[in-house]
């Protein structure tokens, strides 16, 4: 997800956002981290791994990597001009 720049303190606020949400039997622990070049979020168990990557041009990656680093699956995605 991007937002758009804004003036902020010290100059342009972030174009990027990446939240993270973590699940338990009994509740849902949240988080988010901004970033003004791009943001990244990963999600693993013991042997898969999945990781999304948006860059502030709105272009990115989504990728999944089983044990050993083998790639299940990635995709790949161009900037948000090109759409």
């Amino acid at each position: 997800m991007t937002t758009k720049p804004q003036a902020g303190l010290g100059g342009v606020m972030a174009n990027c956002i990446a939240e993270c949400y973590g699940y338990d039997k009994s509740r849902v622990k949240e988080d988010h981290r901004l970033g003004s070049e791009g943001a990244k979020a990963i999600a693993a168990t013991w042997d898969t791994r999945a990781t999304a990557y948006i860059a502030k041009d709105g272009s990115g990656y989504v990728s999944v990597q089983g044990k050993n680093g083998e790639t299940i699956h990635h995709f790949d995605f161009g900037p948000e001009s090109e759409r």
